[in-house]
């Protein structure tokens, strides 16, 4: 006998904060139809108790203040969680208004590499790969190597 499809989603809900499309994967995964776990998403999402835009701005909020990477990085994991990609670029420009990128990868870098001494073109072309995979854009990278190097060769 399968278990009340709105109760699964609640139980799973408990856990930390879901998409639409986390709750969805989740129900099909346990066995429910469609038909039955749509209406308990529904049912969810008219209790104010789901609801992709809510959990866009948590999780990008999250993200911004870990400081361990950029706004490109954070875009995708809110997309790869089900967020719809325009609601995830504006929770993601929201919880980054107030971040500086470049003094956050400054920080990654210091963290990531500590303080070398040798600071010859492929240590830099190494921490911008770094920093690239860690989702930050070209011109972040730049001004942040610009700055890593600058102040320590000082």
């Amino acid at each position: 006998m399968k278990k009340d499809p709105l109760k699964e989603a609640v139980r799973y809900l408990s856990v930390r904060s879901r998409s639409e499309a986390e709750v969805r994967a989740y129900l099909a995964r346990r066995g429910h139809d469609s038909g039955p776990a749509g209406d308990a998403v529904d049912a969810l999402k008219s209790e104010r108790l789901l609801g992709d835009e809510a959990a866009a701005g948590r999780w990008a909020e999250e993200l911004a203040s870990s400081g361990r990477m950029g706004r490109m990085m954070a875009l995708h994991k809110l997309i790869e969680r089900g967020i719809p990609k325009d609601l995830a670029e504006s929770a993601v420009d929201r919880a980054w208004s107030g971040v500086d990128e470049v003094e956050a990868a400054v920080r990654l870098l210091g963290k990531a590499y500590g303080k070398k001494k040798e600071k010859d073109r492929n240590e830099r072309a190494r921490a911008s790969r770094f920093l690239g995979s860690k989702g930050f854009g070209s011109d972040v990278i730049a001004k942040a190597i610009r700055a890593a190097y600058s102040t320590e060769e000082q």
